[in-house]
């Protein structure tokens, strides 16, 4: 700062040296500077007026009426102390003969004070205690405090999520899984991984079980009733791997049983026996 006679004015030889290379453009702005004599120390008003400023706010807080009312009172506070330290300053930024954070700071003193002044007369006039009421006075504020809000909205977006379902009452269509509660049940079509594809019903399942006409992955194709399954047994006409092929009755396995006439790939013993056969024995 510029020159003191107070007892806390401090000097060192850097301060002398730059007083003395500052001294002509110092008088320009009108500071009269003598580099032999002490100066204000600045630094140390400006951590005395932020400390005393600390204080203050401590002592308010409990009687603030409105949110953001502490930041306008330390923006003012700040910015008036600021306004007066910054005339002291030997080394302010200057524009022509104006020193900025001089005019900036009286400018934000001026802003909160009337930012301040406007809100609590609102507050005054409204007559209503719930008018611009503070944050931590709201039940919610009240919730934060207690730790328990967040919590609460965990538990609110856990029972959200499971109380969603999904609509398989008309149609169900699956890629791979049905993704439908993990179980999907149709009444009319479902394609699911296995691609069973059903007349009436379909579980979403590994099985598929219809009343006329299945496809599974051995294609068996019968006139009546189908089990889709490995095994297929039909009351007329029955194709197999070993294609085996009865008049009346067939099943299908390795074997062949017939009442008159059997033709397989590995001969089929029959009941019925012809004449010639029993000659030959008798």
């Amino acid at each position: 700062g510029g020159n003191t006679t107070l007892p806390w004015g401090m000097t060192s030889a850097r301060i002398k040296s730059y007083l003395a290379e500052h001294e002509l453009a110092l008088e320009a702005i009108g500071m009269n500077i003598d580099p032999s004599l002490p100066v204000h120390p600045t630094f140390l008003y400006e951590s005395l007026w932020c400390l005393i400023g600390f204080v203050l706010i401590a002592l308010y807080i409990k009687h603030r009426r409105f949110d953001g009312e502490i930041t306008l009172f330390y923006a003012g506070w700040y910015s008036l102390g600021r306004m007066f330290i910054e005339g002291l300053r030997t080394d302010s930024l200057m524009i022509g003969s104006l020193r900025v954070s001089q005019v900036l700071a009286g400018l934000l003193f001026l802003a909160s004070l009337i930012a301040w002044i406007v809100i609590r007369n609102k507050i005054r006039l409204s007559h209503d205690p719930e008018f611009l009421k503070l944050y931590v006075l709201t039940e919610e504020g009240q919730e934060v405090v207690a730790g328990t809000y967040y919590k609460r909205l965990k538990e609110e977006a856990a029972a959200e999520k499971s109380d969603e379902g999904c609509d398989c009452a008309e149609e169900c269509t699956c890629d791979e899984t049905c993704d439908c509660a993990e179980e999907c049940t149709c009444d009319e079509t479902c394609d699911c991984a296995e691609e069973c594809t059903c007349d009436e019903t379909c579980d979403c399942a590994e099985e598929c079980t219809c009343d006329e006409t299945c496809d599974c992955a051995e294609e068996c194709t019968c006139d009546e009733t189908c089990d889709c399954a490995e095994e297929c047994t039909c009351d007329e006409t029955c194709d197999c791997a070993e294609e085996c092929t009865c008049d009346e009755t067939c099943d299908c396995a390795e074997e062949c049983t017939c009442d008159k006439n059997c033709g397989c790939a590995e001969e089929c013993a029959c009941d019925c026996e012809s004449a010639a056969d029993t000659a030959n024995k008798e």
